[in-house]
């Protein structure tokens, strides 16, 4: 879907990188996909980097992170805005920019979106655009809103304290 939403994003912001990260049994069909997009954008505006170690670093240098599940928490963890938007055949769906507000949408899921409509290439360039054209204060607010949440919800102690409780509780 990001890469099928390419055209919009260029028109947009004619100058942006796709970068997407990761592995998987449909690898080798969506470089084709990708190869493909360039080709009619006229330049590498889509990468396809597969699996990686070092997301950290590669996050670092992102200002949107499109993205579900633990991939989509790391970026929280690094302070980036969010797009929830999952894979259909996964049963994922689309909640969109993670704001406070689809905080615990979001949470019930397991920031997978199941049970939300299906992401379509034209609702998520408008959210890549919207948050691409909002201040630096907006996305920051937004990236340090899901950082906070990932410390208070995920951390290691957080889930330490949780196991403890648990083995308590039994």
């Amino acid at each position: 879907c990001l890469i099928s939403a390419a055209p919009e994003l260029l028109a947009a912001f004619p100058t942006i990188e796709l970068v997407i990260v990761g592995g998987g049994t449909r690898e080798a069909a969506l470089r084709k996909i990708a190869e493909a997009m360039n080709a009619r954008c006229g330049r590498e505006a889509v990468h396809l980097t597969g699996p990686r170690t070092d997301v950290a670093q590669l996050l670092s240098l992102c200002t949107v992170f499109v993205g579900v599940s633990r991939s989509a928490l790391e970026a929280m963890s690094e302070e980036k805005p969010v797009i929830l938007a999952g894979n259909p055949a996964y049963g994922q769906g689309y909640l969109g920019i993670l704001t406070p507000e689809r905080f615990q949408e979001a949470q019930r899921s397991n920031f997978c979106c199941r049970g939300c409509p299906e992401v379509t290439p034209e609702a998520l360039a408008q959210d890549v655009i919207s948050l691409l054209r909002s201040t630096d204060k907006e996305r920051s607010a937004l990236g340090s809103f899901g950082r906070t949440q990932v410390m208070e919800h995920y951390s290691i102690s957080r889930m330490t304290s949780d196991y403890l409780d648990a083995y308590d509780a039994l």
